[in-house]
Formats: C-alpha cells, sequence, structure tokens
C-alpha cells in the first residue's frame, strides 16, 4: 500500500528515476498531510498509464490497491450514470484506469484488474496493433515513444501491440477499448482533411471491425499527444461527430462530466515512486496545468461545431 510512513525516497532508483520524480515524491508526502490538496468526494479522477511491464507487476498491483482504498473505482460502462449523478452515494471519490497505446505488456495490467473486480479503457492505435510482430518494435520506436528507458522496458512486449484477439477479450471482459488515433502521428497544422479523417473517423470503424461491434461502441476518443498540438478545432468537430467522450492529457477536475469533450486525465506510471504517486493524484497538479487546460477547453472544444 502507498504508506506515507516511509521516506518519500525509499524506493528511488537511479536507473529508472530523475529529480522530477524525486521532487514530485518528496512534495506527495506533504500533500498527503493537508486534507484540502485530495480530490472532492463527488469529483471524478481518471488516471492513466502507458507502458506497464510484466516484471513492474507488483509495483502496479499496489497502485491500484491504493487506488481502491482511496477511490470508489468504476468501469467506463456507467461514466453516463456519473455524469447524470445516477451512482450509488460514496464518501470516496470516483476515479477511472485507462491505458494509452495498447501496449502488449497491459494485457497484464488488465489481468490485475480483473483479480481485484475493476475494469479500465484501453485506447488503441489501430496501424500499430495491425502491424506485423516483427515490425511493431520499430513501428512503437518510431511513431509512439521515441526514447526507451532498458531499465523499463526491455522485452518484446514491452514494445510491440495487444493483438486484436486480447482486445476481443479485454472487451467481452468488461473493459472497454477506444481510439488513440489512427497512427498516433496526427497533429494540428500539419495534417489534411483526408488524414484528420482517418486518424479520427476511420480508426473508429477499423477498431471496431477487428473487435466485430458496431463503430458506435467505440465511443471514446484520447488525443495521442497533448491535444494543443495534435486536436485543434477541426480536429474536435470531427471527434464530436463520431465520439461521446474526448479524453485529454490535462490532469483535474471531472466533477462536471456534462463537458464529455475534455475529459481531464492525470499521468501515472507504474515504476513511479509510491510518494509521486501520491503528488500525481493530488490537487497540486492540477494548478500547473488549470490555465492552459481551461484556454484549450474555451478555444478548442468550445469552438467545433
Amino acid at each position: 500500500m502507498l504508506s506515507v510512513r516511509h521516506h518519500p525516497l525509499s524506493d528511488f532508483d537511479r536507473r529508472i528515476h530523475n529529480w522530477q520524480h524525486a521532487a514530485k515524491a518528496v512534495l506527495g508526502v506533504t500533500a498527503s498531510l493537508f486534507p484540502r490538496e485530495k480530490i472532492p468526494a463527488d469529483d471524478l479522477l481518471v488516471v492513466n498509464f502507458h507502458s506497464t511491464p510484466r516484471r513492474m507487476m507488483d509495483r502496479f498491483e499496489d497502485i491500484v490497491r491504493f487506488l481502491a482504498a482511496e477511490y470508489r473505482l468504476i468501469a467506463p460502462s456507467v461514466l453516463g450514470d456519473y455524469a447524470d449523478g445516477r451512482l450509488p452515494s460514496d464518501p470516496r471519490p470516483s476515479a477511472l484506469i485507462t491505458f494509452d497505446d495498447g501496449i502488449e505488456n497491459q494485457y497484464f495490467a488488465a489481468k490485475t484488474l480483473e483479480r481485484h473486480g475493476i475494469r479500465g479503457m484501453f485506447f488503441v492505435v489501430p496501424a500499430f496493433a495491425d502491424e506485423g510482430k516483427s515490425e511493431q518494435v520499430n513501428y512503437y520506436r518510431a511513431h509512439i515513444r521515441h526514447v526507451i528507458n532498458p531499465h523499463i522496458d526491455n522485452r518484446p512486449e514491452d514494445m510491440r501491440a495487444m493483438g486484436w484477439g486480447q482486445l476481443r477479450e479485454l472487451r467481452e471482459l468488461g473493459h472497454e477499448i477506444g481510439s488513440h488515433s489512427y497512427t498516433h502521428t496526427i497533429r494540428v497544422g500539419n495534417t489534411s482533411a483526408s488524414e484528420r479523417t482517418r486518424e479520427i473517423v476511420t480508426s473508429q470503424k477499423v477498431i471496431a471491425e477487428r473487435l466485430g461491434v458496431e463503430a458506435a461502441l467505440i465511443r471514446s476518443f484520447c488525443a495521442p499527444v497533448d491535444p494543443r498540438l495534435s486536436i485543434g478545432v477541426a480536429e474536435m468537430a470531427l471527434i464530436k461527430s463520431h465520439y461521446q467522450y474526448f479524453f485529454t492529457v490535462f490532469p483535474g477536475s471531472n466533477r462536471d462530466l456534462r463537458q464529455p469533450y475534455a475529459i481531464r486525465r492525470v499521468n501515472l506510471e507504474s515504476f513511479w515512486m509510491r510518494s509521486t504517486i501520491r503528488y500525481a493524484v493530488s490537487r497540486w497538479e492540477w494548478y500547473r496545468w488549470q490555465k492552459k487546460a481551461s484556454r484549450y477547453e474555451q478555444e478548442v472544444v468550445g469552438g467545433a461545431t
């Protein structure tokens, strides 16, 4: 469990952590001492993970236990119920776990969630998943993660995509699959109209076809990188016309999901220190992003029709 009763740097490893992780770990212990910095009970925390290596499943499960103790973990299927206030009352804030990129090692994370009765949201990249296994590592390094720490990701499954069979299995078990764009290369001002359609609309259709479901059931889109770089007004208009939800990388409050096209998420990673996780889920990180997120929501989300 992510107890605060330990030195904030007790699990520091210079091979996988840097000074920013260390600073946030110290702040994480401090934030835990201020109840006002905790998320209000009527709010929704959305977290996202990227790579979840098998050898770090103990760390990942530690984070899951912490989240399950501090929050009411909800399934993606009840997002609408949360937005409408139809969930049963609970003294804890709600939380939703999401994953980006559809990396093969996230399959192990999904199995860990299932052992705890939890379901998550997996945002996948169809072009990555459709590559042959022998080419997926090259695709991952070229288009998804350019810099890889070999002390974290060092097995083929850490840089390959989940197969469509695995994704169908996860969906049948109650997890939800969303689009992370078709190629993970969409950028504002550097994408033609046809490319925008492929990245946003075709990705939805391809995922649905591979999973054997209707396109409407692929109802969530997630920006592949910072939305200010990847999703502008034209892209947002397409998202609004084809999806029910848009997930960002801006941390912050989701108390009012009547605006479903600006869902804020807190990034977590399975290799982070315990106290770094505590800092990330406090409201301290929100303040740094508040102006940027609000401006984006006003100019892009509000400007797209």
